[in-house]
């Protein structure tokens, strides 16, 4: 690991119908603030299609799985006439789709597998599908248990609510058990975008919510209570991603677990997140054949970048208790990282393997290790204008892997300054919906930054100035 001496340690010890003919799917484009849906920023809209199918004739009675079949067959915008109230249509084998179509349940309608039937076949020649306003309980598949995405199809899912899916695997003779994407799973060539959608506790061996080979934009989306922890690999308790690449945007990942990558699984793919939150997902399986690393993130060989994110008392019983990597790149900007912990490994907060990686602009506070590394552990790190509070632990402990020598005085690193008493370094404040710190007044964190590795920006989205403050965000 490289520290500059830049470093301060403290603490040492909406839809709508464009009118156009025919059912051809219609591209919503960037009109009323859509965006690119692989993108952070304005918020993705999805298509539209000119026709109209109705499932019911205005009777609760009438919803049911044979008038679904149909309407979505007739193709179209797929409407709901239920009458008032919700209605949950109960399936006894999968929907197929094999034309685009737009199924809108406007927030009361939901399917159900009954636990026994994936709930969606969604056929390659179905092109571009929109889920809105729906409820998807109940899947159950060897891969995908609401639905898979098969290869040049793009599935969008909009006010989606995806609970308690599960691939259970493959039951045929000699072939491995191992099941991927509790409610959803994206096959290589296959796009989800998925824009304010939750998905709860769903569960598979590996990506309880999501297992992706394909392309996934996931925005303001809500991934709660997923597990990947019975049999098989036990990676990724809320994503697994594989191949292809993943982006999350305005993302909360909380209460998942896997026995590695509470939160995502990453190998061989790539990773982009902004301004998201990884909060109490912890890496914990049972079975010693398997590491239990990366609370929140666990990444092999893999290009990462996440910026502007909170990480947020994750934990992993063998090292990384917020995020482990193996190999690749990776770059980390803009972080808060708080109470996470390794309870039987290094790197209570990052743990590093081989590969190049650089964290700017972090602030770390109370990350605890039993062993060296309580916030950082490895090598091929550069660790650029960050601030280190809290984590009770001597300076020689707090990096593992890197020659640290306690000097004279308050001295640990040459040129960075060392101080037990976090209030008199950093304080609270508010960024949003999130409680974040920031150097307190007199600080040396104030206006320590190297002016060369300044970030353009805080987590809070305000700018820096050319003379920046130390961790994540400006005073």
């Amino acid at each position: 690991m490289r520290l500059c001496a830049s470093l301060l340690l403290v603490g040492c010890s909406a839809s709508f119908d464009l009118g156009v003919s025919g059912s051809a799917m219609v591209d919503a484009g960037p009109a009323d603030g859509g965006g690119d849906p692989f993108e952070c920023g304005a918020r993705p809209l999805p298509p539209r299609l000119s026709t109209v199918s109705v499932v019911g004739d205005g009777t609760r009675a009438s919803c049911v799985e044979e008038e679904l079949q149909r309407a979505i067959a007739e193709g179209g915008n797929v409407q709901f006439e239920c009458g008032s109230g919700r209605v949950e249509i109960t399936l006894t084998s999968p929907i197929e789709i094999s034309r685009a179509v737009v199924v809108d349940g406007e927030g009361r309608v939901s399917l159900s597998g009954g636990g026994g039937t994936r709930l969606l076949r969604i056929e390659d020649d179905a092109s571009e599908v929109v889920l809105q306003n729906l409820s998807l309980n109940l899947g159950n598949a060897d891969t995908g248990g609401a639905f898979r995405v098969p290869s040049g199809v793009r599935v969008w899912l909009d006010q989606v609510v995806l609970t308690s899916n599960e691939a259970t695997g493959s039951t045929a003779p000699g072939v491995a058990p191992n099941a991927g994407g509790g409610a959803i799973s994206v096959a290589e060539g296959g796009e989800l975008v998925a824009v304010g959608t939750n998905f709860l506790n769903n569960e598979a061996t590996f990506g309880g919510a999501i297992w992706s080979e394909g392309r996934i934009g996931l925005h303001a989306v809500r991934i709660r209570q997923n597990l990947a922890l019975n049999g098989g690999l036990r990676q990724g308790g809320a994503l697994a991603i594989t191949a292809g690449e993943a982006i999350l945007c305005d993302a909360e990942l909380r209460d998942n677990r896997a026995g590695e990558g509470g939160g995502v699984f990453v190998d061989g793919a790539s990773l982009r997140v902004d301004t998201s939150i990884f909060r109490n997902n912890p890496a914990a399986g049972a079975d010693p054949r398997f590491e239990s690393v990366g609370g929140a993130i666990a990444a092999t060989a893999a290009d990462v970048t996440v910026d502007r994110s909170t990480f947020d008392g994750n934990v992993a019983i063998q090292g990384g208790g917020a995020v482990a990597v193996r190999g690749g790149n990776s770059r980390w900007e803009n972080l808060t990282l708080v109470e996470n912990s390794a309870s039987g490994g290094p790197g209570g907060a990052f743990s590093f393997d081989g590969g190049s990686h650089q964290v700017r602009h972090a602030t770390f506070v109370n990350n605890q290790s039993p062993e060296a590394g309580s916030a950082i552990s490895g090598e091929g790190v550069e660790l650029v204008n960050s601030l280190i509070s809290g984590t009770g632990d001597p300076c020689d402990r707090m990096f593992a892997g890197v020659a640290v020598a306690q000097t004279s005085g308050s001295e640990c690193v040459p040129g960075a300054l060392v101080s037990s008493e976090l209030s008199g370094q950093m304080e609270r404040t508010e960024c949003g919906d999130l409680d974040v710190f920031v150097p307190s007044s007199g600080s040396a964190a104030l206006g320590g930054g190297d002016p060369a590795s300044c970030a353009e920006i805080d987590q809070c989205g305000e700018p820096r100035g050319a003379s920046c403050d130390l961790g994540a965000v400006e005073r």
